[in-house]
């Protein structure tokens, strides 16, 4: 059913992990250069796979291969949620999957918790970086991460140690075979960008730079040395991920050089119920936000998706929120799904107004006969 995957075997299973194929961290952990854990679901012929890559208290996870098997799918369950498979220290994790096939098999593996949904951009990087040093403020300066640097009297923050051992397994491991890039200020390491994994001839990188530092430039030369660094030693392409709200590493990736190259699926995943599901009703309201901002817009497609996306996962208890959603659907000609969100406001208290105070959006859906059926005592008009 399910069987930890010795490095002997790693071979069996990375053909199917070609979905994966630019997600570095979950190819390291097959390579044996990135500590991690593998999951199969048979010793001689697998099908399924999960591959984790830990960091302290979070964890990348991915799955790939055949979706459908069910004795996979609940052991992987019992070992993530009631083995501890992961460890008590790992609470939080991003789940990235091969293909769409594996968004039904979502309920086995994380039941109860509801898949929370969320998006990534991938950006990629063939080329050197452009001329950068002239940009670094006065009183900062960027270095690479060497053996030189690791032994002088700079400051390290406890994150990139952190980060030397989570992503490569130590110091040692990361001067062997990572690379990277630090901004100094009064002989302490504020800024950094790091290798997070590599395989093959790639790489993932990574930048972070102290909050009392932003917004100097001091990322985008980070960025710049670490790329350096990586084609200069033979690297053939360099990857950067991030989400698709996070404007300052989407700002930083293209002053970089990166380009963008697809935007892809993520699920958030809180181990702990409770919590995964405090975290569902954020994510959820969160994008409720964005949903109305694009209707207000006259972007009713996005509305749409952004609507049907958080009511998937997240379920609200204001009528109105279904109201709007139903607005949304019905200017995409959705009109099934614009009666099933009238439907879930109406259980909320919410009847039709009068003819003459129907919004706009919605007054193609009164010439329906489902119309006439959505009544009760109303709670409030959704105006």
């Amino acid at each position: 059913m399910i069987r930890r995957v010795p490095p002997d075997d790693m071979e069996k299973v990375k053909p199917l992990a070609a979905g994966l194929d630019d997600q570095i961290m979950a190819q390291a952990v097959l390579d044996g250069t990135r500590p991690g854990v593998v999951l199969s679901n048979d010793e001689k012929t697998p099908s399924s796979v999960f591959i984790a890559a830990p960091e302290g208290s979070f964890a990348w996870t991915y799955l790939c291969g055949r979706a459908n098997d069910s004795a996979f799918n609940n052991a992987l369950h019992h070992w993530l949620f009631d083995e501890e498979g992961l460890g008590g220290q790992v609470a939080f994790s991003f789940l990235v999957c091969d293909d769409a096939s594996w968004e039904s098999a979502l309920k086995e593996i994380l039941a109860p918790r509801v898949s929370i949904p969320d998006r990534r951009l991938f950006y990629s990087c063939t080329h050197a970086p452009r001329a950068w040093r002239e940009e670094i403020p006065e009183g900062y300066d960027v270095l690479p991460v060497d053996a030189d640097l690791l032994q002088s009297a700079v400051e390290i923050p406890e994150k990139v140690e952190q980060w030397f051992d989570h992503n490569f397994g130590s110091r040692y491991a990361f001067l062997q075979r990572g690379f990277g890039a630090v901004a100094v200020h009064d002989n302490r390491i504020v800024g950094w960008c790091l290798a997070d994994s590599i395989a093959s001839n790639r790489a993932d990188i990574g930048p972070e730079t102290e909050e009392a530092h932003q917004r100097k430039g001091l990322a985008t030369a980070t960025t710049c040395l670490t790329l350096k660094q990586g084609f200069d030693r033979g690297l053939e392409k360099i990857g950067w991920h991030c989400h698709v709200i996070n404007e300052p590493s989407i700002k930083t990736a293209n002053s970089a050089g990166f380009k963008l190259n697809y935007e892809y699926p993520a699920y958030a995943v809180h181990f702990d119920v409770e919590k995964h599901a405090g975290l569902a009703k954020t994510i959820g309201d969160e994008i409720i936000g964005q949903a109305r901002e694009a209707l207000n817009s006259g972007s009713y497609e996005e509305a749409h998706r952004l609507f049907e996306c958080a009511l998937g996962f997240s379920a609200h208890e204001d009528p109105a929120v279904y109201v709007q959603a139903a607005q949304a659907a019905s200017c995409c000609n959705q009109i099934d799904v614009a009666f099933t969100r009238l439907e879930n406001a109406f259980t909320l208290g919410w009847v039709p107004p009068e003819q003459e105070r129907v919004q706009p959006e919605l007054a193609r859906l009164t010439t329906d006969p489902r119309w006439t059926t959505l009544e009760g005592e109303p709670h409030r008009l959704a105006q």
